[in-house]
C-alpha cells in the first residue's frame, strides 16, 4: 500500500499549503486595509514624491510635493523623460471641487470635477450593493487613499514579509491581479499581459506610521522568476498632523481657460449597466 500511503501524504501537504496561503492572503489583505483605514485619521500628511517610470524605451522620473487634509489635496510634480519635452501636472481640491492642470510645451488640459456631487453619487450607489471600495475608488479625489482602495479593490495580497532591519521595522505586501479585472486586459499571444501592465504590485510600509513609503508596480521578465519594475513611486520627508495652510488648497483658473467639467464620467462609473428592456411582441 505505499502509493496510498503516499497519495495520502501528498494530499495532507497540498491542504497544508493551501491554508497557508489561504491564511497568508487574509493576514496581507487584513494589514492592507489597516494601512488604508489609517490615512483619514491624520490632521495633514506632508510629503516628497519621487516616481521612476520604465516601460521599454520609454523612461521618464517624476519630482513633486504631496499635502492632503481630510478631503483636501494639493500634488504638484514636473514630469522629465530621458527624451522629450517636460510636463508639470498640478491637482488640487478644496473638498469641493478638484482641479487637474496638465501643462505641455505645445498644450494644456484643466479639468474640474465636483466632489460633493461625486460623493452624493456614492453613497447611492452603496444602496445599490456597491461595495465601499469601489464607491471610494470612482470618488476621483486623488491621494493615496485612493490609490490604495483602487489596490484592494483589484488586487488580492498573497505574500508579506516585515524587515526590522535599519532605523524601523517595514511590512512588504505584494499583490496580483484578481480574475476578475486580469481577464479584462489585452493579452498576448502566450497569453501573457502587454509589457506596459505590470503582473504585480508591491507596498513597503512603514510599520510605526502605516504609511506606504514605497510603491512598485512590477512586471515579471520572460523566462526568470524575477520582476523589473515598471514604476517606483517613493514618498520621502514625511510629516503627519502639521498645520496646513487653506490657501494651499485654492486653485484660481487661469485668465482665458475654460475649464472640462468631467464630474458625470466619475458618476457615470458607479451606476449599475443599464439593463436592455425586452424586445416587444
Amino acid at each position: 500500500m505505499p502509493s496510498v500511503r503516499y497519495a495520502t501524504a501528498q494530499s495532507a501537504n497540498e491542504e497544508k499549503a493551501k491554508t497557508t496561503d489561504a491564511e497568508t492572503t487574509s493576514e496581507a489583505s487584513e494589514f492592507l486595509a489597516r494601512v488604508r483605514q489609517e490615512l483619514p485619521r491624520h490632521q495633514s500628511i506632508q510629503a516628497e514624491v519621487t516616481q521612476t517610470v520604465s516601460i521599454g524605451d520609454q523612461q521618464f522620473r517624476v519630482d513633486g510635493q504631496y499635502v492632503s487634509s481630510g478631503q483636501k489635496l494639493r500634488l504638484s510634480y514636473k514630469v522629465m523623460p530621458d527624451q522629450g519635452a517636460q510636463g508639470e501636472i498640478l491637482e488640487v481640491c478644496d473638498g469641493n471641487e478638484l482641479w487637474t492642470q496638465l501643462t505641455l510645451p505645445d498644450s494644456k488640459r484643466l479639468t474640474q470635477r465636483n466632489v460633493q456631487q461625486i460623493l452624493a453619487a456614492a453613497a447611492a450607489a452603496n444602496k445599490k450593493n456597491v461595495t465601499q471600495a469601489t464607491a471610494n475608488v470612482e470618488l476621483g479625489l486623488g491621494g493615496v487613499a485612493t490609490l490604495l482602495a483602487s489596490l484592494e479593490r483589484t488586487m488580492t495580497f498573497d505574500a508579506m514579509k516585515t524587515d526590522s532591519t535599519g532605523d524601523v521595522a517595514r511590512t512588504s505586501i505584494q499583490g496580483r491581479w484578481k480574475k476578475s479585472f486580469a481577464d479584462k486586459f489585452p493579452k498576448d499571444k502566450d497569453q501573457s499581459l502587454p509589457p506596459y501592465i505590470p503582473d504585480a504590485v508591491q507596498l513597503v510600509i512603514n510599520n510605526q506610521t502605516l504609511f506606504p513609503e514605497k510603491i512598485l508596480y512590477l512586471k515579471k521578465q520572460p523566462g526568470k522568476r524575477a520582476f523589473k519594475a515598471l514604476v517606483n513611486l517613493q514618498f520621502h520627508n514625511i510629516v503627519f498632523d502639521e498645520p496646513v495652510n487653506d490657501d494651499v488648497f485654492v486653485f484660481k483658473v487661469p485668465d482665458g481657460e475654460v475649464p472640462e467639467d468631467v464630474t458625470k464620467q466619475y458618476i457615470n462609473r458607479m451606476l449599475p449597466p443599464t439593463e436592455t428592456p425586452p424586445a416587444a411582441n
